[in-house]
């Protein structure tokens, strides 16, 4: 079924997650480089030679029966690789509207939060005490640690998140000793990371 592999050492589970992105956000073989075609894993190298020197003589395939036209693409090929290609010309996202649209209705996203606590009483939490005359230090902040993460993401076109954490023993403060980042990544349109602590 694949390709280039040879060996019987093969990670099957990657190839499973690697065919799972690729059945879910279909590889536009319009705009496919030789790299994508390849984590395809399922043709040849000279089948992606094939199919790009098709596409710069002929322009921009139409469907993807057109690959029978193409040397190396028969009906069992295509019909291998049909799940996990598309045929589209254009920019596929303009028509899902602008980028925060595109964020607001996607699906793909996941919210992380931890919480942690050692319930002893450790000794950095006391009321302060005197030491040879001179009060203890504390921590100025609660032995709670937390973290607060989300990420929204679309393959090929965005993935914006943020990050907020306390460790324990730190102020819950917006200061600088509060950990945070947000990162945003746009395909193509735009790129962006910021992050303290």
């Amino acid at each position: 079924m694949f390709a280039e592999i040879q060996s019987d050492q093969v990670p099957y589970e990657d190839l499973y997650e690697t065919l799972l992105q690729y059945y879910q956000t279909p590889l536009n073989l319009n705009t496919a480089t030789r790299e994508e075609l390849r984590a395809l894993l399922l043709l040849s190298e000279n089948q992606i030679t094939a199919l790009l020197q098709h596409r710069q003589a002929n322009g921009d395939l139409l469907s993807v029966y057109e690959l029978q036209s193409i040397e190396g693409y028969d009906l069992r090929t295509i019909a291998r690789i049909l799940p996990f290609v598309s045929v589209q010309s254009g920019n596929v996202n303009a028509g899902r509207g602008s980028l925060w649209q595109r964020i607001a209705r996607e699906d793909n996203n996941a919210l992380y939060l931890r919480y942690e606590r050692v319930l002893q009483q450790r000794r950095g939490y006391t009321p302060p005490t005197l030491y040879q005359g001179k009060p203890t230090t504390r921590y100025l902040g609660s032995p709670d640690k937390m973290l607060i993460r989300y990420r929204v993401s679309h393959t090929k076109d965005f993935s914006v998140g943020f990050a907020l954490e306390k460790d324990a023993g730190e102020p819950l403060s917006g200061g600088p000793a509060m950990g945070s980042s947000a990162p945003i990544t746009c395909r193509r349109t735009c790129s962006y990371r910021s992050g303290t602590g």
